[in-house]
């Protein structure tokens, strides 16, 4: 069975992608080892909202010796996970790429641009996660079209469904004509602070940068 068949551990509103990898059988239940954002209290989980983007941070991540592969969120058995984290089911969601002004923030171990995230919490109270849906709704939703609308890509959310159609071969086919597209980039830093966020427009095969200050005037930001 390949990761596009794998059957839905859990359901949501929106499609998300993790990265993971499996997890050796003796230490413990879940089944993927999970990557999170651990320099925050409570954790959350890392999610994109492109399986395309998930593809790119897999290649980062690669490249630094961890073996994540990029899989749909919900495939993932995570009740480890939201226990430590209180009873609660906490997900970063990457939505775009940083960047200063009109120049990605990359990695400079890898090239690869960072990612840019918004966050949303779900307070399990006990629910079993297996079959629960997840309803991110129509606010979170406006969120994402607010991103894409201000980077001047109003259609990226059709591109993430038609990249959803496709198998993982393409998917790194993709990500890595993405990576070749990036001209110019900043190296990433402690001092660097992003000024504007960037979406890799698949029509016109074109980076698209709006301001962060767009985002933070809607509150997304």
């Amino acid at each position: 069975m390949t990761l596009e068949e794998a059957p839905h551990y859990f359901c949501s509103d929106i499609g998300l992608y993790s990265l993971a990898f499996p997890s050796p059988k003796k230490e413990g239940n879940d089944d993927w080892k999970i990557a999170i954002l651990p320099n925050q209290a409570p954790y959350h989980l890392r999610t994109l909202i492109s399986p395309v983007h998930a593809h790119l941070e897999k290649m980062a991540f690669n490249q630094k010796g961890y073996p994540y592969r990029a899989v749909p969120t919900n495939i993932l058995k995570l009740e480890s996970f939201i226990q430590e984290q209180g009873d609660r089911l906490n997900f970063a969601v990457g939505y775009g790429f940083a960047a200063v002004g009109d120049r990605l923030l990359a990695d400079p171990e890898t090239g690869v641009p960072m990612t840019l995230m918004v966050y949303k919490s779900f307070p399990m109270n006990g629910i079993p996660l297996e079959s629960t849906f997840f309803q991110f709704g129509d606010e979170f939703q406006g969120v994402l079209e607010n991103i894409w609308k201000h980077a001047g890509v109003p259609d990226y959310g059709r591109s993430i469904e038609k990249w959803a159609q496709e198998d993982s071969h393409s998917l790194k086919k993709a990500a890595k004509k993405v990576l070749r597209s990036i001209r110019n980039s900043v190296d990433a830093d402690e001092e660097t602070v992003a000024s504007h966020y960037a979406l890799y427009d698949p029509v016109t095969h074109q980076w698209r940068f709006a301001d962060l200050d767009l985002l933070r005037q809607h509150g997304t930001a």
